[in-house]
């Protein structure tokens, strides 16, 4: 069975919940990566993550991070 790409026991069970209702401002402070420069500063959005899951943990609510990081390193495979 696939471990990603499906919703199914056995597989990781990574989820991200959209509300298409909501509307929002993307604004760089909010961001939660390495940079918090994005060209999208100041744009409108329809649709809004509320909840990310990860291997069936909660990761994020409502824009705030809860919980511990689950992130695990990925090992490249060679293509031939």
């Amino acid at each position: 069975w696939p471990r990603k790409g499906a919703i199914r026991v056995g597989s990781d069970g990574d989820l991200t919940i959209i509300d298409l209702a909501r509307t929002g401002v993307i604004r760089a402070d909010d961001l939660h990566g390495k940079s918090n420069l994005t060209p999208f500063d100041g744009h409108r959005t329809r649709g809004q993550a509320v909840a990310t899951i990860v291997r069936g943990h909660v990761v994020m609510r409502d824009g705030e991070v809860v919980g511990e990081p689950l992130g695990r390193i990925v090992k490249p495979v060679a293509v031939t």
